[in-house]
């Protein structure tokens, strides 16, 4: 007996286009279209420097190799940062170097993280510490960190540090260290 083109086929294609079939039910279909919250950053700037005014005149100068803006306006700073701080005549007053640094807009607060090293320009006196807030609104500096207060005469240790941003009028919480007795009034 003779078999049809028909029979013939069906036992050989039959059982894949079964298996066929299976395979497309059995996969689940992906939502390509569902909605990611993207959290990385907006915009990206290479070799920054962002001069920072006060009444018309250059208040501080900051460079930085990276700046990151967030969507929510908050600017990051992955990269080392140096600010330049000025007096209302223009002359250098201090100078900050950090790590990596970010800025609240929101708050007007620029956090610096990381080997922060803030210099006091004419008396040459430096602070050493890990973490430091500068208030653009108050024009200070503060930490609740450990900190080092290097001058000519002295090396001082605490926990805590206040100043104005040219480093005058500081407060250093928890002390410790030694004072030449010559220094005081």
């Amino acid at each position: 007996m003779k078999k049809s083109v028909f029979q013939t086929i069906g036992k050989r294609w039959l059982p894949l286009c079964f298996s066929g079939i299976l395979l497309l039910f059995g996969c689940k279909e992906e939502n390509l279209n569902a909605d990611v919250e993207y959290t990385g950053p907006t915009s990206e700037t290479n070799d920054v420097v962002m001069l920072y005014s006060d009444s018309a005149r250059l208040a501080v100068k900051m460079m930085t190799p990276r700046r990151l803006e967030q969507a929510n306006g908050d600017h990051i700073f992955p990269q080392e940062v140096k600010l330049f701080f000025y007096d209302r005549s223009g002359r250098q007053t201090s100078t900050l170097r950090s790590d990596s640094g970010r800025f609240y807009p929101s708050r007007n607060l620029f956090i610096v993280k990381g080997h922060v090293v803030v210099t006091r320009k004419k008396e040459k006196d430096t602070l050493l510490t890990d973490e430091l807030t500068w208030s653009k609104d108050s024009k200070k500096f503060y930490t609740d960190k450990a900190v080092i207060w290097r001058t000519a005469f002295n090396e001082l240790h605490g926990v805590g540090f206040a100043a104005e941003q040219d480093m005058s009028g500081y407060v250093l919480r928890k002390p410790t260290g030694t004072l030449p007795m010559s220094n005081l009034p």
